[in-house]
């Protein structure tokens, strides 16, 4: 169940302090909130920092940002990392955030269908990066998973640019040749 910004309730003291300084339009308190979180932040903390990227105002923080994104190793991040990407806009940074989600060698399995999506994008950087995503996740995923992968990139077919199109085959074999491999049969 995705992290709900609304439940402040359930976050400790500290957790509200730091989203407050994340909120705060300051670049000293932010970086400091970094800084912090590198050594035991919250995932709690992800979706502000997800807006601070989506916000562009902070272009020398948002490497450090993908940064701390890309070592987290805490599972339910991946979650909360996938609803990021589902509900804000971040142009010319998808790519680098769908990064981060390989990088992490967080299990995305369960958003498989998700970064299918992201793979017809019409940014080849960000197809590259989501290819990458559903390759390393298909080892982790269900037969049902994998047979609407499937099912998603034949309907999508028609939409294949010709740039696009040598990397759709192989994902397409990549994720047809994997239905050999079953976890669940």
């Amino acid at each position: 169940m995705p992290f709900n910004r609304n439940d402040m309730m359930k976050l400790t003291k500290a957790e509200k302090e730091m989203i407050a300084k994340l909120q705060s339009g300051k670049l000293s308190m932010i970086a400091e909130v970094l800084k912090e979180f590198r050594t035991g932040g919250s995932i709690v903390l992800l979706p502000y920092l997800f807006d601070i990227i989506s916000s562009g105002n902070y272009s020398l923080l948002e490497e450090e940002i993908l940064n701390l994104v890309s070592d987290i190793k805490e599972k339910g991040a991946a979650e909360i990392i996938a609803d990021s990407l589902q509900k804000n806009n971040y142009k010319n940074k998808t790519a680098a955030i769908i990064a981060t989600c390989w990088q992490s060698r967080l299990d995305f399995s369960p958003h498989l269908l998700l970064f299918t999506e992201y793979f017809f994008s019409d940014d080849y950087q960000v197809s590259i990066e989501a290819f990458t995503v559903i390759e390393e996740s298909l080892h982790q995923t269900t037969v049902a998973q994998r047979n609407a992968c499937l099912k998603l990139l034949e309907d999508k077919r028609p939409q294949v640019t010709e740039m696009l199109k040598p990397l759709y085959q192989e994902l397409f074999k990549l994720v047809k040749n994997s239905l050999g491999f079953t976890i669940d049969n």
